[in-house]
């Protein structure tokens, strides 16, 4: 058994002929902190219940579609960024027919008020404080607001509960909403 565990072991650890099965020491950071870099842009979320801080790391696009999707209305977005007007239409499209299956499928003859219109929009967390990585120490880092570059915050390592790479999926919310009436 002890011989198996050792073979295990070794072929684990060193390189096969076919391509690196361990991934080397230098791949990944020694700290916590080896994650986050200087001139970063940053999501931190804060927890009510502990101190507790989770850390979303955005790329330069990304950074910038956070940061307009929160000064933007949908339509400005779509005009800016094309995929969105798709993935909002298609999002859109698809509630339109769930409405009609529904309707056709109620069996007590429920139907909407003409007054009532199929909506659309873009889900934005936030509550996510969005800022660039000015400084990282050995136990903390530094970051400046996107909003005010004059409000900065030192982050302990210890309160960062954990830490994930966003990704370009778009969520959208879809809901009826009542047609305002044009006086």
């Amino acid at each position: 058994m002890r011989c198996f565990l050792l073979i295990l072991a070794a072929t684990l650890c060193f390189p096969s002929l076919q391509g690196n099965i361990c991934v080397a020491d230098d791949d990944f950071p020694t700290s916590l902190l080896g994650f986050i870099k200087p001139g970063m842009h940053i999501g931190v979320r804060s927890f009510q219940a502990n101190s507790f801080v989770a850390i979303e790391i955005y790329s330069e696009d990304q950074f910038r579609f956070a940061k307009d999707g929160r000064e933007m209305k949908l339509g400005e977005l779509g005009q800016k960024y094309p995929k969105v007007s798709e993935k909002a239409a298609e999002a859109l499209a698809k509630y339109k027919a769930s409405l009609e299956a529904r309707r056709s499928a109620s069996t007590n003859g429920a139907s909407f008020p003409s007054s009532v219109e199929p909506t659309v929009a873009l889900e934005l967390d936030r509550a996510t404080l969005l800022g660039t990585v000015l400084h990282v120490g050995d136990d903390y880092f530094l970051v400046s607001s996107s909003e005010d570059d004059s409000k900065k915050q030192v982050i302990a390592k210890q309160s960062i509960s954990r830490i994930r790479w966003v990704s370009d999926d778009l969520q959208f919310r879809t809901s009826l909403q009542r047609a305002e009436s044009q006086d």
